[in-house]
C-alpha cells in the first residue's frame, strides 16, 4: 500500500494543509489487524505495506491538519492477484 500515485502526491502537496498522517491502520475482511503506522509524512516516499494475499482490506486513517482538528477517513480496497 502506498500513498501513491503521482496525482495524489501533487494534490496533497498543493493543498499544503496536512501536517502529518497521525495513524494508518489496515484490517483484513475478518477484522484482524494486519498493519499500522503512525506519525507519517503527508506523502511518504516509500511503499508502506505489501499485502500478503489478495482480498478485501479496510483502512482507518487519521490526518492531522495544520490549522484545525484531526480528520478521520475510513474505507476499503481490494487487492487482486496478477
Amino acid at each position: 500500500l502506498s500513498f501513491g500515485t503521482k496525482l495524489t502526491k501533487q494534490v496533497l502537496k498543493e493543498l499544503n494543509c496536512i501536517a502529518n498522517v497521525g495513524s494508518l491502520k489496515v484490517f483484513d475482511r475478518w477484522g484482524r489487524h494486519v498493519y499500522s503506522e503512525s506519525n507519517l509524512a503527508p506523502v511518504p516516499e516509500i511503499p508502506l505495506w505489501q499485502p500478503s494475499e489478495p482480498g478485501i482490506y479496510f483502512y482507518q486513517l487519521t490526518v492531522n491538519i495544520v490549522a484545525g482538528e484531526p480528520e478521520q477517513f475510513v474505507g476499503w480496497f481490494k487487492v487482486i492477484s496478477e
